[in-house]
C-alpha cells in the first residue's frame, strides 16, 4: 500500500514593469494524505495543507544574457494532530550567466526557517535549512538539454536526530517538444 500521497498546485504571475525587469509572484498549495498505520493521529498525524506565497524581483543585464533574483517566501503548514504544523519564512538569491561554447552557469542560495506550533516534546521544534544549488548546463539544437547539478542542504533541528548534511551530484539530459 501506498505510504503517503502528495497532490499540489501553483500559481505564478509575472509582470515586466521595466524593460530588464520581471516581478514574480507565486502561491503554492499542496496537500499530504499519509496512511494510518504506524501514525496515532493524537500525537503525528501527517496529513496536512500546506500554503505558501512568494515573490520574486529579477533583473536581466547584458542583453538578457546575465540575470540576478532575489525572492523572499512564506509558508504555512496545518497538519492534522500535533507536530507537523509550522510557519515559514525563506528567502533565496540566485544569479546566472553564460559560459563558454553556449554553456550557462546558475547558482542558487536560499535559507529557511521553520517554527513548530503544538510541538508536544521536551524541546520546543525548530528548523532552519541552508542550501546550495549549482548547474551548469548546455543546449545542443533547440530540443535538448543536458545539464550537471550540485546540491549542498544542510538543516538544522533542535531535534537532533533531523538534523544533517547532505551533498548530490547529478547529471539530466531534457529532450523538449
Amino acid at each position: 500500500p501506498d505510504y503517503s500521497r502528495t497532490s499540489g498546485a501553483a500559481l505564478q504571475v509575472g509582470a515586466g514593469w521595466l524593460p530588464h525587469a520581471l516581478t514574480q509572484t507565486t502561491y503554492r498549495f499542496t496537500a499530504d494524505d499519509f496512511e494510518d498505520d504506524g501514525f496515532d493521529a493524537a500525537f503525528s498525524s501527517r496529513d496536512a495543507q500546506n500554503h505558501a506565497i512568494g515573490l520574486e524581483q529579477s533583473l536581466f543585464f547584458y542583453g538578457n544574457c546575465v540575470r540576478v533574483s532575489l525572492g523572499a517566501e512564506y509558508a504555512e503548514n496545518d497538519a492534522e494532530g500535533r507536530n507537523f504544523d509550522f510557519d515559514g519564512p525563506a528567502v533565496r538569491a540566485s544569479v546566472g550567466l553564460p559560459l563558454w561554447w553556449g554553456a550557462r552557469f546558475d547558482a542558487a542560495y536560499a535559507y529557511r526557517k521553520e517554527t513548530y506550533r503544538n510541538f508536544a516534546g521536551p524541546v520546543r521544534r525548530k528548523t532552519e535549512r541552508s542550501e546550495w544549488n549549482i548547474a551548469v548546463s548546455r543546449w545542443f539544437g533547440q530540443r535538448w538539454l543536458a545539464s550537471l547539478h550540485f546540491d549542498d542542504a544542510n538543516e538544522e533541528s533542535t531535534i537532533r536526530a533531523l538534523s544533517y548534511e547532505r551533498r548530490a551530484w547529478g547529471a539530466s539530459v531534457a529532450y523538449v517538444y
